[in-house]
């Protein structure tokens, strides 16, 4: 079987971009939430209580403008920051169709659209290619840490029922990068390199948990834009933590070898 890389490359690098976009889900600093008191000091130490608060259900939203165009990226799904362990779908941009991923004993399985089934990878085999990050939906709370010191406290508004703080800030994207890793550094740095800060808003719970974040990147033309302007929206809403998260992977005859998609996703056509 062949593989396009152009077939398997778009929607894997159109989750990873909303990953590095979302900046939320991993660990930030360790003091309690309750102990910081400033607006910055809170959104910072938000990072490390919601990786701490345990699994929850997850809403994210992509919009993204360029040329005269919108597309959106939107999906849902659960995730346990501690096992690794969740699953997700997506609704792709511009008709790609559906995305689909299982995440199970260090094993990533992922629909493709246009291919039968699920391919199947090892976690640690994602290393260097843009599903390091997109087998993360939530993405990495460590980019708050680049929270400017223009953070503001807007008010009490409730989030899904729920009462939380509403913060307003800016981001410095060169300190938000230092705290991603692997592919999402690399990605992040190429697509934000010319971004001097963008802004973004959270909502923090009386836990200390983000609820929900939302932030607007404005990227100039570049090669990693493909020589277009491109703004880009993205909202995520965490919810329902302490959920169950019970996930399988695929029967057996629904599952094959992932190793063409990596191979593709490097611009790469295996025979």
């Amino acid at each position: 079987m062949r593989l396009s890389p152009s077939t398997l490359r778009r929607p894997a690098a159109v989750l990873a971009a909303a990953v590095v976009l979302a900046g939320c889900g991993g660990a930030g600093s360790s003091e309690p939430a309750q102990d910081r008191v400033t607006p910055l000091a809170a959104v910072q130490a938000a990072s490390q209580t919601t990786a701490e608060a345990g699994p929850s259900r997850f809403e994210l939203t992509v919009s993204t403008e360029a040329d005269g165009q919108s597309f959106e990226l939107a999906g849902s799904g659960v995730l346990d920051p501690v096992t690794g362990e969740g699953e997700s779908t997506f609704e792709l941009p511009g008709g790609m169709g559906t995305l689909e991923q299982r995440i199970v004993d260090g094993q990533l399985y992922m629909t493709v659209p246009g291919q039968p089934g699920f391919f199947q990878l090892a976690l640690e085999d994602l290393v260097g290619t843009p599903l390091e990050a997109a087998s993360d939906p939530s993405g990495s709370l460590e980019a708050l840490q680049g929270a400017s010191d223009d953070v503001e406290e807007v008010g009490r508004e409730d989030v899904r029922g729920e009462p939380t703080t509403h913060y307003r800030g800016t981001m410095d994207p060169e300190v938000a990068i230092e705290n991603l890793g692997g592919a999402m550094r690399d990605a992040a740095g190429e697509a934000l390199a010319d971004v001097e800060s963008f802004p973004f808003e959270a909502w923090i719970d009386d836990d200390g948990r983000i609820r929900r974040y939302t932030a607007v990147v404005e990227l100039p033309a570049s090669d990693a834009t493909g020589g277009t302007a491109v703004t880009a929206t993205t909202t995520m809403e965490l919810f329902d933590f302490g959920v169950e998260v019970d996930v399988e992977a695929p029967p057996a005859d629904q599952v094959q070898d992932g190793a063409p998609l990596l191979e593709a996703l490097r611009g790469q056509q295996p025979g």
